[in-house]
């Protein structure tokens, strides 16, 4: 008898360890294997050595937009932060409402982090798509947040794979190929 996935799957590592670039990995997977992806990854581009910019990608539909921007502050060249851009959240919000993973095997978040924790970004679409119905999760999130994520969202049964283990690609397909 073979056993379901674990409800939930958190793809975890340090800042800029790969957690984006496995999410994705593993989702293309998934889908090449037919099963029903939704969800968004972060796709980071990086200029001189840093992260410049996302763009997001709604795996339901395959389309991407421009998510977020390096900004520098006005009088000086330190990089500070990223703008985000309203069209991009807007996409993002989209593609997590239940109602658009209603039907899905699997649902990405990338990234669930410090925004999400303080009441924005993705946070308030949580709660709700943590209520499809057989359906699994997958959340990136950055080791430091784990704990807290796991708390505000009351998520149990969850299966953690770092970036950093050995054949963590491996591991998620094995995971992830369980019948359900």
């Amino acid at each position: 008898m073979k056993t379901s996935p674990p409800e939930r799957i958190i793809i975890t590592g340090e800042k800029q360890s790969g957690k984006s670039t496995l999410a994705e990995k593993l989702a293309r997977y998934l889908i090449q294997k037919n099963f029903k992806v939704s969800g968004i990854i972060a796709l980071g581009h990086w200029k001189d050595n840093q992260r410049s910019k996302f763009d997001l990608l709604d795996l339901n539909t395959q389309r991407t937009c421009p998510l977020a921007e390096r900004i520098k502050t006005p009088d000086r060249e330190k990089i500070t932060g990223f703008n985000f851009f309203k069209s991009g959240l807007a996409a993002g919000k989209a593609a997590l409402a239940p109602n658009n993973c209603q039907n899905s095997d699997f649902i990405f978040i990338d990234e669930i982090g410090k925004f999400e924790i303080n009441g924005h970004g993705w946070s308030a679409l949580l709660s709700p798509v943590l209520n499809v119905n057989r359906t699994v999760h997958i959340w990136v999130v950055r080791q430091s947040f784990i704990k807290e994520v796991c708390r505000l969202w009351k998520v149990e049964n969850t299966q953690i794979v770092s970036t950093d283990s050995e054949n963590a690609f491996s591991r998620l397909k094995h995971i992830c190929s369980k019948e359900k």
